[in-house]
């Protein structure tokens, strides 16, 4: 029997205080049923965190296990605010997490250049199916396992590493190629592979989308869900008339939550149960009979709805779309969630720079694919991996009390947008390279990525090689466009040396940027062009050792380890 642990209500509006502040009236005593001026995401992780510290109280217990739907910042706030909140376990949502991992596919489908030929709606919900039937295939086998607790945990730790295998080979499953395929989880059914022949930033997104819920393995391996919760709020908008019915004057909407779970613990019997608990008296015969026929409706209902979902399965239905709000850093895929272990930190750390590890011949292959820069989308799967020069400056120039959560959500979640900024870079900066080239009468090779050999997480992309030891960076300022070349180029100059020839000051982002490229593409000279509609400004930089020694490479390396592995 499953049992009504603990049920809170939070209000955030009381019809008395609301009616005297819209009429300008007085307030007169009342009880205020206003009891939360958060936001509406935060609601359930505090009454969850409140039903965890009156555990004790309430029923002599400390909880070990709660099932979260990976949702919400729950798990961060009992480990903040539970004494005991050391020994909590959390086990996910399995139909959460799964719905989670279609939601990402839809969205690789969508942002993705040419991936409608092979990542399909129908090839998603296979995705989607396999991952769910995995979970239920190994939870199975874990329920009818005898024998101490030692082997139990033996099997569990052996069903997690196969189950993270499902999950990683789903993908591989669902596009033909079934080398990896265990006999429970494919039939031997054989098509077209062409999982070899996908884009390789479609390939590479659709496996970083399986490794998200594979690294779940472990909480999910139990299949466990969090229907029981999401089903009581069923008796709520019942009996609050389903926001049909203005219901919540004083305390009415309170008084429903907690109507609900007694209907949910008791069933119709709630009828009987409570007044009599209340009033030591029995109930009228008619009651009674009321209740228990009641009861009998409700399970043949029930019973009858059981046999006709297994007769013709589950049937989808389209799910609302929700806007983005204040109240995601409660719930939703950007809520707060606990750090990981140490250890499991050290070993994906671990992990992820051996990803980006690469001999000399995977190293040109990269530098052959991501020719094209801007418009090349291999060129931005590559950067995204990486601290580029672009960012240099900000990751160098961060102070350590400075919270980089910010920074590393910039640098690994780049979003496109456009700007008239940005268009005029785009459009200008071919010009002004053929105007460089008349102008210098020299030739601009084009750029690739280029990753730096010792540490694979920096890369750089220069704007064009000249010479055999220079590379030339472009920069069209918009605020500058019809300046002349030389002013607009004092702009990057020291504030002490605006009326000064121009020169790149050293402190400046730019500069951060140019020595870093200097410094990857072991090359010793930038020249640095400022370009505006009346000519251009070129500016040679010499590349210092030093300063990339001392004032780059070190924070550089340190920052991606402690933030960004």
């Amino acid at each position: 029997m499953k049992k009504l642990l603990y049920l809170g209500v939070r209000n955030r509006l009381c019809s008395t205080c609301e009616h005297y502040s819209r009429t300008g009236k007085g307030k007169k005593d009342h009880v205020c049923y206003k009891n939360w001026n958060q936001s509406s995401g935060a609601m359930a992780s505090d009454i969850i965190v409140e039903g965890f510290q009156r555990s004790v109280k309430m029923h002599g217990v400390e909880y070990r296990t709660f099932i979260g739907d990976g949702d919400s910042s729950v798990l961060h706030q009992i480990l903040t605010k539970v004494e005991y909140s050391r020994f909590v376990k959390k086990r996910e949502c399995a139909n959460h997490i799964v719905k989670c991992y279609t939601t990402r596919l839809y969205g690789i489908a969508k942002e993705t250049k040419g991936s409608s030929a092979f990542l399909s709606g129908p090839r998603i919900k296979w995705l989607k199916n396999g991952a769910r039937k995995a979970i239920k295939h190994h939870a199975k086998i874990l329920r009818d396992v005898q024998g101490t607790a030692q082997k139990r945990r033996a099997q569990k730790a052996d069903h997690t590493r196969q189950l993270a295998g499902d999950h990683l080979n789903g993908p591989k499953h669902v596009f033909g190629c079934h080398d990896r395929c265990k006999d429970y989880f494919c039939d031997g059914t054989k098509g077209d592979n062409i999982y070899d022949s996908m884009p390789k930033v479609l390939q590479m997104k659709i496996v970083t989308a399986a490794n998200i819920i594979a690294e779940k393995a472990d909480r999910l391996v139990t299949d466990d869900t969090s229907n029981l919760a999401d089903a009581v709020m069923a008796p709520v908008a019942k009996l609050s008339g389903g926001k049909q019915i203005n219901r919540w004057r004083e305390s009415s909407y309170e008084h429903c939550c907690y109507g609900a779970g007694l209907s949910f613990q008791l069933g119709p019997q709630w009828h009987c149960t409570t007044p009599k608990a209340v009033t030591c008296k029995s109930l009228a015969a008619n009651l009674k009979r009321y209740t228990s026929k009641k009861t009998a409706q409700k399970a043949n209902k029930e019973s009858l709805r059981r046999k006709l979902f297994e007769e013709n399965g589950h049937q989808q239905h389209k799910r609302k779309k929700f806007t983005v709000n204040d109240s995601m850093i409660h719930y939703g895929p950007n809520c707060q969630q606990p750090d990981m272990p140490p250890e499991q930190y050290a070993e994906k750390e671990l992990a992820v720079l051996a990803s980006l590890q690469m001999n000399e011949k995977q190293q040109m292959k990269i530098e052959k694919a991501t020719r094209g820069q801007a418009d090349n989308p291999t060129w931005h799967f590559e950067r995204n991996m990486r601290l580029t020069g672009s960012n240099f400056y900000a990751v160098c120039r961060r102070r350590e009390w400075t919270p980089c959560d910010t920074l590393v959500k910039t640098l690994l979640y780049k979003k496109n947008f456009t700007s008239a900024a940005l268009e005029h870079r785009r459009t200008q900066e071919p010009v002004a390279l053929r105007f460089y080239e008349q102008e210098m009468e020299t030739a601009v090779q084009p750029c690739r990525l280029f990753v730096y050999p010792q540490y694979r997480f920096l890369a750089t992309s220069p704007d064009g090689l000249i010479a055999s030891d220079g590379i030339v960076e472009m920069k069209c300022p918009f605020t500058a466009k019809d300046m002349e070349p030389p002013e607009a180029a004092k702009k990057y100059n020291q504030r002490s040396q605006v009326h000064e020839p121009p020169k790149l000051s050293r402190s400046h982002n730019y500069f951060y940027q140019v020595q870093g490229q200097l410094h990857i593409t072991k090359r010793s000279f930038c020249h640095f062009v400022v370009c505006t509609s009346k000519g251009i400004h070129v500016q040679r930089i010499e590349g210092d050792s030093d300063f990339r020694k001392f004032r780059m490479l070190p924070q550089l390396i340190r920052f991606y380890r402690l933030h960004v592995t």
